[in-house]
């Protein structure tokens, strides 16, 4: 039996992460460290970057939960955009972990 390819929205959806990260980094970030303003946020508050990071995801989840509680539609970002986010950030989170550990 063959290995499956992955499922293709799936893998779009992964396409589109990677195009968001780059567009944002180009918004947010400092050319030499993409992830620049987390480092700069956790120092200004005295946290690892990563938490920094985390404090983030953990916003963006409760926003979800909000959003979806009640159905409403959004007047700003939509719920995918969110889901977005939280991808993002997880991975976020996890490269910035990795960074601290070396």
């Amino acid at each position: 039996m063959a290995a499956s390819e992955g499922d293709p929205g799936f893998l779009k959806a992964l396409d589109e992460l990677r195009e968001l990260h780059k567009s944002k980094g180009g918004d947010y970030a400092d050319k030499a460290d993409p992830l620049r303003n987390y480092a700069v946020s956790a120092t200004d508050n005295g946290l690892p970057a990563w938490r920094a990071a985390q404090v983030r995801l953990s916003e963006k989840y409760h926003r979800l939960v909000n959003l979806t509680l009640d159905g409403r539609a959004p007047n700003h970002e939509s719920v995918d955009d969110t889901l977005m986010d939280l991808a993002a950030l997880a991975l976020i989170v996890r490269s910035l972990r990795t960074r601290e550990s070396r």
